[in-house]
């Protein structure tokens, strides 16, 4: 005997999909998302062709790239400056080799009588500071 009226969308106990069981089981799997960022990655690593002094070259998009934050950077865009820095520190920090010294020439100073001399020598030994700072300790 039934339990309950089966009709429409209400099968017979003995035809309903057991606890855990697929409705349907040799269908079609479903699809994993990507993660993005191994979309990124994907369309990073992409090769691309361009030109540079005349001559086409290939080179991934991530190369490209980073030729292009260089010369803006030697062109005097700080932000492009900053870009190859925050790169270089991503890198580093998973384990990718860099460049052991950067040299910056002609940077601002801290204060209006420090030279870019002094600046490097305090940056070096870890005693540099932001203007500000520098001027709020020069106040107390």
């Amino acid at each position: 005997m039934v339990d309950y009226k089966v009709g429409f969308k209400k099968p017979p106990k003995h035809r309903q999909f057991k606890p855990g069981e697929s409705g349907n089981p040799d269908g079609r799997a479903k699809r994993k998302p990507t993660p993005i960022g191994d979309r990124i990655n994907e369309i990073m690593d992409a090769t691309m062709t361009y030109r540079e002094r005349g001559q086409t070259k290939v080179a991934s998009r991530r190369e490209v790239s980073l030729l292009m934050l260089v010369s803006q950077a030697a062109g005097g865009d700080v932000r492009a400056a900053e870009g190859i820095l925050d790169a270089r520190q991503r890198a580093e920090r998973q384990g990718g080799g860099g460049a052991k010294v950067i040299r910056v020439k002609n940077w601002l100073p801290d204060r209006p009588e420090q030279t870019a001399d002094e600046k490097t020598k305090a940056v070096h030994e870890g005693r540099h500071a932001e203007p500000m700072q520098q001027a709020t300790k020069s106040n107390e």
